[in-house]
């Protein structure tokens, strides 16, 4: 401590005007001479001090300004604290509040500065002040997230991610310095370790003291790096836990020993390695973590940073655990100066770094721990992201390093010195040569992948964190499928598709976490560890484990053979693990060597790289976060309960390594044969001759490696007992060929048959290479039932397809071959002579022939006389329909004469026939007859049309052309598709509508933005006319709704607009009608008229980016637009009107996004009538609810001040979300006022307690039409400013006039205290109930009944009460009966307030309780009207419930005990009730003070605290479980309770009066914020009344748990002197 520091606190803390200095400054570590006062301080005051701290709100005068300028001038210092940094005027701006939880992000520079040094991150309770024009740079310490509206869409502004503001902040004045500290409002803040030990710091520091230490208290420093409400400490994490109960989960390491591990592996002492990169996200050429920006906003120009000049950060370590408990505590760095290293691997004397865009080899040449030499096996790799780059290296069985690869793909990857190319790279699994020699693709799959794993036989299954697509299985590789001629077919299979997640978590904190990708799924999947330890027990071998850290999980799946695949389950409904510490970050999963899993925790408030909300991305991609954190890091283990002990392997000898190949642990037997092969591995294979077991399998590589696996032991494998032996046999010819002798070869066409695992002959037939010949009688034999296999039997087939096809179609499952049928035919095509042959054999299988011949149209054939006799026979002699497929490919050399003739000859025997006019349309030229043949087909056939449009011939446009106006709607878009892809059929289709040929009521109005918009610049300059003539000029959207809006809300017709519907169903599906190309309409008649009309006639309005419409162009010159559907590693696939088509990525020339709709724009052409009809349609039926659009009725915008000001933050309606929602089982319409014509989207009439108000100027009445039948109204709103308890009168504020079609109005009044409440928090009011909607304040939902069950009201009326209370409505919701004239059952909750005269009973046969609640933040009627009476009738108590004050006053008289749980001042503002409490206790009442009432609740009734609760909470822990534990069992409060239980609540932190006069009768576990145990029931001495307080109860998990249910019994029976 220092003796000599003079300070002065002065200005009465927080405004709050105490003669008293601040707790935290009247410890012992404040020293003598330090001082307190109220007032300003004098130049007096300041001539005796070296640092001020000042903390009130008024705001300087000049002389006060010019004084403390002055006095820092000269040296003084000065700490400026919360509302005294705006009153000093020092720091200018806009400045805002806000309250809620602030997270405090301490900035680079400020996890060095001696005022923040050793302190994390960590959230608070308190107001925070924005707005402060404060410049970026090294002083700023700490900062917070803004609010930001502009970026907002129109919400209300809250802090979010687009940019942070300044928390803590230094300036240099003159010879003095200044600390400016934002956070200070409340006692709580103040009494956090954390900001308690930076305002002494702060005095210290400000006072030019460099040991800033000195007055804080060892158990605060102590807490700086796991403070209250930040990151939880290794063990509490561990704690936080809920893991399988078949597990326990223990620390194996964490900080500081570890920082930011990614990738961890044991070495061949069984000691574990770790990669840390601490690097990450920046990289040292991103300037380092160093380097991060202190303070930005979303429109901030952030400068990318110079690459730093320093050494790497990232670390490879070995790690031990010298004193035995289980727990890391020694780290040994092996090679340190790494930059952005991912993954590691051994290799030799040293481990294989990926670090990308290198992969390194880091040796230890002097064999002293540490690596001494450098070389770069390859470069090249893709890291302009650098969180989807090389990962997650293992070692294969086959002696290559797997690895996952993300979307940060490379065009070029070379050797390390960069002369050999390997080509591209792109996402998915890779593999590559520890020598550098060989790098290459294994299995693409577009997205982020990050993480592998191979099975004891060398299955690989990999995880992709970003499509949904969780888990994959790779039965074959690229390579092979590609080899098939089946390169765009994926050669992995998809096992787990948008499995839900499961995490402790709410759906809106799921939200928030996971904002890209997909939502409540896995977004962010990283780690495979494929079960096959050994240690548990066998039920648990091929489990699955993978983290998502978005929702702080451990995944499992369990694995089982599905033919040549597998299948994945999830076995129970919870995670294997889950935690709610949102700083735990699971990111990694590997089985060790002891048969247990580990799994590596990041731990780091920010785990998302790019974030599609919208903040500032920066030069890795990486979004702009202030709280990265670059030191936690954490390792955990998972053990089973009834894990068996392994046996100790010796990996450090050769026989050791032997005999390790036996081992029941993989990773073990992995990790053996690694090491064999890196040594004398000739003499090991000798040894291994005769392997047996799993060691069998191992022993089959490892001879293979040292080059002497001999054929015989091939052959014998093939026919081993074992499954993984035979697998094996086939993957270990794949990757040694030579061994694929011509005996090896002849064996496996000899078992192929006998084979029953489709497994085992896939990779037999895998492993085979290209060159190796198995019998025609053999192939054709295999079962291709899947894709895999069918790519594997092509490929060997392609020596000789024709004798293949032979075999395959003199087979009496012959159709079952189709598929290799067509492949074997796209395999002899090159060759005439051979393709000749396979034509042949085609006579035999008319379809079969039909179907090759038709797949042979496309490109050219080579030509020769044996090609076009085979061809000329089949169009001459062959059945009709084999004649027409064969003849546009025979008719290349045939003559005119002799072609018509042929064509003729056909149409006159089967000239109707549908598969006869489908290949003759691949004719270039169409006679006069067959175009008559095919223009009558084209009516009539799809398959016909198809081929039309695909045909070459310049007459198949015209035919096209004439059959549109024949077609119904869906075929009518196809067509128009196929004339719009090619510009000449385009250009006809323009003339077409131009002479009239065509009309617009043909081809509808989606034609004209396709031809405006074409790609093709021919088309479009030709449609340019046409445009002029059939549009007319423009008129503005908004316009059109606003002129065409007062006849569509007329009534319509709804069979007229069926009728129109059909247009719409070439798109659209409805009632079944339609096609799914496009959304699905049911339920679209929810919608308001308004919000319908606005999507048809603006359909680019608001456009969901996976309908986003592109243009494509083919090389071949055709054209296609629609929206991607899905895309593989060789084609696109694009879905418009016409279906969806392939478009091999090859074939496209270019390719663009329109941003635009697929549905086109102009449906205004069809005037207000049809449209009127079409929305009538869509509304009519069965549709029970219609949103009622306010349109021009809406008078404010929600998203700024709506009743004081608009610059007012807790003005704002605060929805959390825009569109259709849900409440309570109603659609509701939030409109964006961003999106709404007006930029208005609520409305609020005439109210207001001020005439400066904003809400004083808004309407008294407004008008909103309808047009729809209803019997019930539901409303949002339900809230006003001033409103009660603010105004007390219960007084309608708004009256709802409902007015029928053809005459009659009824009338439904709201009123202030029953239906409406105040806006500003959460204050229950009888006719209304609660609804979490909004982000601050609250919002309520209530229904009314109508008097006409079935009456179309045409029009609502809203009337202001024109009181001090202003009414607000965010959304009206009509319901309507079904169709028998009955509507839905009434919802539970916010229906008509029942006006009850019931009073307790004057008797005494049963204890009269009273039950007083209401107020804010709680489910009043729910819990402590309904639940509570429930709880106490069955006790045999008389119970009554009120929330008005007046009727509890008149029925305390009545009452034995009263029950209160209200925190709503009306209580204290009531004299009357004031009164008859003070009587009713003097007469000895009972009392219970159950939750809401244990807080400090009344400012102007201080005796209820101190009298009747004996203390009180200020504060409580997040909702969530806890302990609490009877501390004193005897007494009949705790009568009946268990010792010890769990409750889900919120942990009050109760703090007892020293005066008052308690005794604890149950205590919590030790808050997670504070460090303590807190009272939780304590009954209060008192001269007349027995008083008993119980601080738990939010909601139903306190209220419905049995231990809880018999303490309000008790409690209440005790109290009334039982």
């Amino acid at each position: 401590m220092r003796a000599t520091l003079a300070a002065i606190l002065t200005a009465g803390w927080m405004t709050i005007g105490q003669a008293a200095p601040p707790p935290m400054f009247l410890q012992d570590a404040v020293v003598d001479g330090v001082s307190a006062q109220n007032g300003f301080p004098t130049a007096a005051d300041l001539s005796k001090a070296k640092v001020i701290l000042l903390s009130a709100g008024e705001k300087w005068t000049d002389d006060q300004r010019r004084l403390i300028e002055a006095f820092v001038e000269k040296g003084g210092g000065v700490v400026l604290l919360h509302d005294a940094i705006p009153a000093s005027g020092w720091v200018k701006g806009e400045v805002t509040h806000w309250s809620g939880t602030i997270p405090l992000f301490f900035t680079p520079p400020g996890r060095e500065h001696p005022l923040t040094k050793g302190i994390s991150n960590f959230d608070i309770e308190d107001e925070m002040i924005h707005g402060l024009d404060v410049p970026a740079g090294d002083h700023v310490m700490t900062t917070t997230w803004s609010p930001n509206r502009k970026n907002m869409k129109g919400t209300v502004p809250q802090p979010y991610v687009y940019g942070v503001s300044p928390v803590v902040w230094t300036e240099a004045k003159g010879k003095g310095r200044v600390v400016y500290v934002v956070p200070g409002k409340t006692e709580a803040t103040r009494s956090h370790p954390a900001i308690r030990t930076l305002l002494r710091r702060s005095l210290l520091w400000a006072a030019g003291e460099d040991q800033v230490d000195e007055l804080s208290s060892k158990e605060d420093l102590a807490a700086l790096v796991y403070p209250p409400g930040g990151p939880l400490s290794p063990q509490k994490a561990i704690e936080s836990l809920e893991v399988h109960p078949d597990f326990t989960a223990e620390l194996v390491a964490s900080e500081a020993l570890i920082s930011k591990p990614l990738n961890l592996d044991w070495d061949d002492k069984g000691r574990l390695w770790v990669v840390e990169s601490v690097e990450y996200p920046e990289g040292k050429r991103g300037g380092g973590p160093e380097s991060m920006h202190t303070l930005w906003q979303r429109e901030t120009d952030l400068k990318k940073p110079a690459p730093v000049e320093r050494k790497g950060r990232d670390t490879v370590s070995w790690l031990e655990d010298k004193d035995g408990d289980g727990v890391m505590d020694t780290k040994n760095v092996f090679a340190d100066d790494l930059d952005l290293a991912t993954s590691f691997c051994f290799y030799k004397d040293g481990v294989i770094v990926a670090q990308p865009p290198h992969i390194l080899f880091l040796r230890d040449t002097d064999k002293d721990g540490k690596a001494d030499k450098r070389e770069t096996l390859y470069t090249g790799l893709g890291n302009f992201d650098t969180h989807a780059v090389l990962n997650n290296l293992r070692w294969g069985l086959d002696g290559w390093v797997y690895a996952t690869q993300g979307y940060s793909s490379s065009n070029k990857v070379t050797s390390g010195d960069g002369k050999i190319d390997f080509g591209a790279l792109g996402s998915g699994i890779v593999r590559f040569k520890p020598d550098g020699s060989k790098i290459e693709m294994v299995s693409a799959k577009s997205g982020n992948c990050w993480g592998v794993d191979l099975t004891a036989d060398g299955e690989m299954f990999f995880t992709q964190p970003t499509s949904g697509d969780l888990v994959m299985h790779v039965p074959v590789t690229d390579r092979l499928m590609a080899e098939a001629g089946m390169g765009n077919e994926p050669s992995w299979q998809v096992m787990v598709h948008l499995r839900p997640v499961k995490p402790l978590m709410s759906w809106e904190e799921i939200v928030e976490n996971q904002p890209n990708d997909v939502i409540g799924s896995y977004t962010a999947a990283c780690g495979c560890a494929v079960y096959e330890g050994g240690a548990w027990p066998e039920s648990w071998d091929l489990g699955y484990f993978t983290c998502e850290p978005t929702v702080h999980i451990v995944h499992h799946e369990a694995l089982s053979p599905d033919g040549v695949t597998y299948k994945a389950e999830m076995v129970r409904d919870k995670e294997f693990s889950a935690t709610r510490d949102f700083w735990s970050r699971q990111i990694d999963t590997r089985v060790g060597p002891d048969g247990q899993l580990y799994v590596i925790d990041f731990y780091n408030q920010a785990i998302l790289h790019n974030d599609p909300r919208g903040p500032i991305h920066l030069w890795n991609h990486q979004a702009a976060r202030p709280d990265r954190d670059h030191f936690f890091g954490r390792i955990q283990r998972y053990s089973h309960k009834q894990s068996k002990a392994l046996p100790k392997a010796d990996l450090t000898t050769p026989d050791g390594r032997i005999a390790a190949l036996s081992h029941p642990n993989r990773e073990v037997r992995f990790r053996a044969q690694r090491l064999i092969e890196e040594g004398d591995v000739k003499t090991a294979a000798l040894k291994l001759k005769d392997a047996k077991g799993v060691a069998k399998i191992h022993s089959m590589w490892v001879r293979a490696a040292a080059g002497v696996l001999e054929e015989d032991e091939v052959i014998a494998a093939l026919g081993d007992p074992d499954m993984g032996v035979r697998v094996t046999a086939g993957r270990v010819i794949g990757a040694h060929p030579k061994l694929a002798t011509k005996k090896v070869v002849d064996a496996i066409g000899t078992r192929l048959g006998a084979e029953k695992e489709s497994r085992v002959r896939l990779q037999w037939l895998a492993g085979l290479p290209t060159e190796a010949k198995l019998s025609p009688e053999v192939l054709a034999a295999v079962p291709t039932d899947d894709r895999w296999t069918l790519a594997a039997v092509a490929r060997l087939s392609k020596h000789d397809p024709a004798a293949v096809l032979a075999k395959a179609l003199a087979r009496p499952d012959a159709a079952k071959h189709a598929g290799l049928v067509r492949l074997l035919f796209d395999a002899g095509r090159k060759d005439a002579n051979q393709l000749a042959g396979m034509l042949s054999a085609l006579e035999s299988s008319e379809e079969m022939a039909v179907a090759c011949l038709n797949s042979l149209y496309q490109g050219e054939l080579p030509r020769n006389a044996r090609l076009d006799g085979a061809l000329g026979e089949l169009a001459t002699k062959g059945t009709p329909k084999v004649r027409a497929a064969a003849l546009p490919l025979a008719a290349k050399g045939w003559k005119e004469e002799q072609l018509n003739a042929a064509v003729a000859e056909l149409l006159k025997t089967a000239g109707t026939d549908e598969q006869v006019l489908v290949s003759l349309a691949a004719l270039p030229v169409y006679s006069q007859d067959l175009a008559k043949a095919l223009g009558a087909g084209a009516a009539k056939s799809g398959a016909v049309r198809d081929a039309i449009a695909a045909s070459a011939s310049q007459d198949g446009a015209k035919l096209l052309i004439a059959a549109l106006p024949s077609l119904g709607a869906q075929d009518k878009a196809k067509v128009l598709e196929a004339l719009l892809g090619k510009p000449a059929s385009a250009i006809a289709l323009i003339d077409a509508l131009d002479s009239g040929e065509l009309t617009l009521a043909v081809v509808g109005t989606t034609v004209l933005p396709r031809l405006a918009d074409h790609p093709d610049a021919k088309v479009k300059e030709h449609a340019a006319p046409l445009m002029k003539k059939l549009r007319g000029a423009s008129e503005a959207k908004d316009a059109i709704i606003a002129r065409l809006l007062p006849e569509v809300s007329k009534p319509g017709n709804a069979e007229m607009g069926k009728a129109l519907f059909a247009s719409c169903a070439a798109c659209h599906k409805y009632r079944d009608e339609g096609a799914l190309v496009g959304p699905v309409l049911e339920g679209m008649g929810v919608h308001g008229i308004e919000t319908l009309l606005t999507h048809i006639v603006d359909p680019n309005r608001e456009v969901e980016p996976s309908y986003h419409m592109w243009n494509i162009t083919t090389t071949d010159g055709k054209t296609l637009a629609g929206f991607v559907s899905r895309e593989t590693a060789g084609s696109i696939f694009v879905k418009n009107a016409a279906g969806e088509t392939e478009v091999p990525r090859n074939t496209i020339a270019s390719r663009s996004n329109t941003g635009k709709s697929l549905m086109p724009e102009g449906y205004e052409g069809l005037g207000a009538e049809p449209l009127r009809d079409l929305i009538t349609y869509l509304r009519s039926g069965e549709q029970r609810f219609h949103t009622v659009s306010f349109g021009k009725a809406a008078t404010a915008d929600g998203s700024r001040g709506v009743y004081l000001a608009q610059d007012t933050p807790s003005d704002r309606v605060g929805l959390k979300r825009y569109g259709l929602i849900e409440e309570r089982g109603v659609p509701f319409q939030l409109s964006d006022p961003l999106t709404t014509a007006g930029g208005k989207n609520v409305i609020v009439l005439k109210g207001g307690m001020e005439d400066r108000a904003v809400s004083r100027t808004m309407p008294e009445k407004i008008e909103i039409p309808v047009n729809a039948a209803a019997g019930r109204i539901h409303v949002l709103g339900g809230v006003a400013g001033w409103g009660f308890p603010v105004m007390q009168e219960k007084e309608p504020l708004v009256t709802i006039g409902v007015h029928y079609a053809g005459g009659g109005v009824e009338e439904i009044a709201l009123r202030n205290g029953v239906e409406f409440a105040d806006h500003a928090g959460r204050i229950d009011v009888p006719g209304s109930a609660w609804a979490d909607l909004v982000s601050h304040g609250q919002i309520r939902y209530l229904w009314r009944d109508l008097k006409k069950k079935d009456g179309v009201i045409e029009k609502l009326v809203l009337t202001s009460g024109n009181k001090i209370a202003a009414p607000m409505i965010a959304a009206i919701t009509l319901e309507s009966a079904s169709s028998d004239g009955k509507l839905a059952a009434q919802p539970v909750d916010g229906g008509p307030a029942e006006q009850s005269n019931a009073s307790l009973p004057a008797t005494k046969e049963k204890l009269r309780v009273l039950l007083a609640g209401g107020g804010g933040s709680h489910d009043f009627p729910r819990w402590y009207d309904q639940e509570d009476q429930e709880i106490l009738r069955e006790a045999g108590c008389a119970t009554l419930y009120t929330t008005d004050p007046a009727k509890a006053a008149e029925e305390l008289a009545r009452t034995d005990v009263f029950l209160f749980s209200s925190n709503d001042p009306a209580y204290v503002k009531s004299a009357e009730f004031q009164r008859a409490f003070a009587s009713f206790i003097a007469d000895g009442g009972g009392l219970v003070l159950l939750h809401p009432a244990t807080w400090y609740n009344f400012g102007e009734w201080p005796a209820f605290n101190s009298t009747f609760v004996g203390g009180g909470a200020r504060a409580h822990d997040p909702l969530g479980e806890f302990g609490l534990t009877v501390t004193k069992a005897d007494h009949p409060v705790v009568a009946g309770l268990q010792r010890e239980f769990r409750l889900k609540d919120e942990l009050y932190q109760v703090n007892l009066d020293p005066a008052a006069k308690v005794q604890v009768l149950i205590e919590t576990s030790v808050s997670g914020q504070t460090g303590k145990k807190h009272p939780s029931v304590w009954i209060v001495e008192h001269p007349k009344s027995r008083i008993v307080c119980i601080a738990p109860g939010h909601d139903g998990e306190a209220h419905e748990e049995p231990n809880f249910r018999k303490l309000i019994a008790n409690s209440v029976k005790w109290a009334a002197g039982k």
